[in-house]
């Protein structure tokens, strides 16, 4: 839903995608609000607690020659799939649907 409205805000449509009767596919500022605080949450409770080494030549951190531990996207992305409430596909940014192959 973030990515419809912000590319509905860039195309400047908007305000037409308000007139959509489906919930699950209209950005209203109320959705895109709900969208951006689980997002904030989901950040929250799995924050990356790692610090990394400061470089005092540089005067900071590079995020770079650091170890890191991340999660299996593909595996969560199968577990989203398998668990999903309908079938219907995604829609893009103008909210027209598109074969799930589709979208990046």
């Amino acid at each position: 839903m973030l990515r419809v409205g912000y590319y509905a805000a860039l195309a400047g449509t908007l305000p037409e995608l308000q007139h959509v009767h489906d919930h699950n596919r209209r950005p209203d500022p109320h959705h895109l609000r709900h969208c951006f605080d689980y997002l904030r949450q989901a950040l929250m409770c799995a924050a990356d607690t790692n610090l990394e080494p400061v470089d005092f030549d540089l005067g900071g951190v590079t995020g770079w020659r650091f170890e890191k531990t991340c999660r299996n996207f593909e595996a969560v992305k199968g577990w989203a799939e398998k668990w999903r409430s309908w079938d219907e596909g995604v829609a893009d940014g103008d909210g027209d649907m598109v074969d799930e192959g589709g979208v990046d």
